[in-house]
């Protein structure tokens, strides 16, 4: 499956449009950003370049303009003012940042500088080097003009503008530049997104709870004929990277299916613990939010009988569709187990489980669990005509978790105890 993204706003925007003779400050942006490494640093350079004409209908001049921007500048912004030309004065703002989160948060104080702003800001960064992506997304839903609104109410506020300070900006260029590469950007907004989308058809995943402990999960993942030639285009030992996946711990075979001609890629390992089980799946999942959890707890009051709750998410969206993509999941568990609750669209065969959510989202679902006992043996001893002994004797099996055989039995102590009172 291939998808190929280029969407981008084609007709320059004008934000304000004067409505005396100046045109007003001239908003360029500069972003530069150095996405090398899974990096997000760099300064958002915004410029208001004045004619000598606009500057004239500031009461107090260029002076004036600073003794506003020292007063109200926000403490995330720093500027220098120059002189382009005899005709032209220009103000510059830098904001820089160490990474996307500092980014987000510095853009989010600056819309905050304005009492009036209801913007909440949306920002997206992607630079994809994969075999299934390849391509760049940059996305934000404001622009320089919201960024310097509380600048433009301080003007106002100072009342040394001859003209509505509504009148004052008129759009200029707006440049994106990451890692050197200098990428074409049309409007007030950065909406850059041209990636070129390869995915893999679907995604399965079979887990086995034991009753030791440990967890047996076989992830499959299919393409079709197509999306196997769109992917072998990118990459010819397309087959080799996926079994490149298979590190240590990780059993990997493919097979084609002759009638349908879809290849199946298939991962099988073993959990020693339900977060040795995630860690195994993260790395070939290659998204870091998979989860799985399980929770024993005595049922109250009921002999030999637990609580089983199962947390799960699965995120396959690395190499299917970030957007429509979804996991099934089965999960085969303990013997005489009866779910009771569920929040994920669930389907239920006698121990096994089958969820379909989409991708990434996270379910919970519960049941009863009556614990087999291996052996069960009931003596019964006569010491007189009148009175008589009863011992019952369970063994449990040598394959329960520890954890399990203390919960069956401490249920059943609890119910024999109250039983006997």
């Amino acid at each position: 499956m291939r998808k190929l993204k280029i969407i981008c706003v084609t007709a320059m925007l004008v934000l304000f449009t004067a409505l005396l003779a100046g045109c007003g400050a001239r908003v360029s942006t500069t972003m530069t950003v150095d996405a090398a490494n899974g990096n997000f640093a760099g300064s958002r350079v915004m410029t208001l370049l004045i004619e000598n004409e606009d500057l004239s209908k500031v009461t107090g001049g260029m002076p004036a303009l600073e003794t506003v921007i020292t007063q109200s500048m926000p403490a995330d912004l720093s500027y220098i003012v120059s002189y382009p030309s005899e005709t032209q004065s220009q103000i510059t703002f830098t904001l820089a940042f160490t990474s996307l989160d500092d980014y987000k948060t510095k853009v989010a104080n600056l819309l905050a500088a304005d009492a009036e702003n209801t913007l909440v800001p949306e920002i997206t960064f992607e630079k994809n080097e994969t075999v299934f992506r390849k391509g760049l997304k940059f996305e934000e839903n404001f622009d320089t003009v919201n960024l310097l609104k509380w600048y433009q109410n301080a003007i106002a506020a100072a009342n040394i503008i001859t003209e509505s300070s509504s009148n004052w900006y008129e759009m200029g260029d707006t440049v994106l530049v990451v890692d050197g590469t200098t990428l074409d950007t049309y409007g007030s907004r950065y909406d850059y997104d041209k990636v070129d989308e390869r995915f893999l058809n679907s995604c399965d995943v079979r887990t086995v709870m034991n009753v030791n402990g440990t967890y047996d999960r076989t992830i499959t993942f299919e393409a079709s004929k197509s999306s196997l030639e769109d992917l072998t285009e990118v990459n010819e030992n397309f087959a080799g990277y996926m079994q490149s996946i298979a590190t240590e711990g990780i059993t990997y075979a493919t097979e084609t299916d002759p009638d349908t001609e879809r290849t199946s890629y298939i991962y099988t390992i073993t959990g020693v613990s339900a977060e040795d089980l995630v860690a195994k799946t993260n790395a070939i999942m290659q998204t870091p939010d998979n989860t799985f959890a399980v929770t024993i707890t005595p049922k109250e009051g009921v002999a030999g009988k637990a609580v089983v709750s199962i947390q799960e998410s699965l995120n396959g969206s690395f190499y299917m569709d970030a957007d429509y993509h979804s996991v099934d999941s089965t999960i085969v568990t303990y013997p005489n187990f009866r779910l009771t609750d569920g929040n994920a669209s669930t389907n239920y065969s006698e121990n096994e489980l089958y969820c379909y959510t989409k991708g990434g989202e996270a379910y919970t679902l519960t049941g009863d669990w009556l614990v087999g006992y291996e052996k069960a043996e009931l003596k019964i001893k006569a010491s007189s005509p009148k009175k008589m002994t009863a011992q019952l004797i369970l063994k449990a099996s040598d394959s329960l978790a520890a954890e399990i055989r203390d919960i069956a039995f401490s249920a059943l102590e609890a119910a024999c105890t109250n039983n006997a009172k």
